[in-house]
């Protein structure tokens, strides 16, 4: 058999475009985004999944900039999660700011 003929059989399966979708698939989508008022500050929390799973991927929380109130800002805890459901890390903010990272060790 030719190798045009190889390549031709090749590019005329589902090969490609599945390969194609699994290389290009985010590995976290976003579940929702939930919008609070709380001590006169606007805040928004965003949840993302693994894609294809429904374990929690991370956990987001932003509160709106006071100087430019069109922009929110880090704030509060952000959790990331494994696949499995265990905390990888926890990063505190303030108002945008990096105030501490954690970083959670696997338990064997």
């Amino acid at each position: 058999m030719k190798f045009s003929t190889i390549l031709l059989l090749f590019l005329c399966t589902p090969f490609l475009p599945l390969i194609y979708s699994k290389t290009t698939e985010p590995d976290v989508v976003r579940l929702g985004t939930t919008y609070l008022r709380e001590n006169g500050q606007n805040y928004r929390c965003e949840t993302y999944l693994y894609y294809g799973k429904s374990q929690k991927a991370r956990i987001e929380f932003w509160v709106k900039d006071t100087i430019n109130n069109l922009v929110f800002v880090e704030d509060s805890i952000w959790i990331y999660f494994d696949s499995n459901g265990d905390t990888l890390k926890k990063i505190i903010y303030k108002k945008g700011k990096i105030i501490k990272e954690i970083k959670h060790k696997k338990q064997p």
